[in-house]
């Protein structure tokens, strides 16, 4: 964050109570504005996807689906006047209010 300045994370991993839980949890302790795609990764049984995601929410994480992220850095041309701001594939935080 102190490099960046900015707060919100996007997140995702291969397994949901391991990879991207821990990533989460940690980013979360770190004060970041946390929000996971829940539909971009699984684990070990549907129940254990599924209860990572809610420890997850429980400790302040915000789920998120990729086509709802899509949808969010999709640019809306119906505001020509206002400035876009940039998408960087190197980047993991969320450069708009969500």
């Amino acid at each position: 964050m102190d490099a960046t300045g900015r707060k919100k994370l996007i997140m995702a991993g291969i397994v949901t109570g391991t990879c991207l839980s821990q990533s989460v949890l940690a980013a979360l302790k770190e004060v970041f504005d946390v929000y996971f795609v829940s539909d971009c990764s699984g684990d070990v049984s549907k129940e254990a996807h599924h209860d990572a995601k809610m420890h997850m929410t429980q400790a302040g994480a915000k789920p998120i689906t990729w086509l709802n992220l899509m949808g969010e850095w999709a640019p809306d041309y119906g505001r020509r006047n206002e400035p876009r701001w940039p998408v960087s594939t190197r980047s993991v935080s969320a450069p708009w209010p969500l």
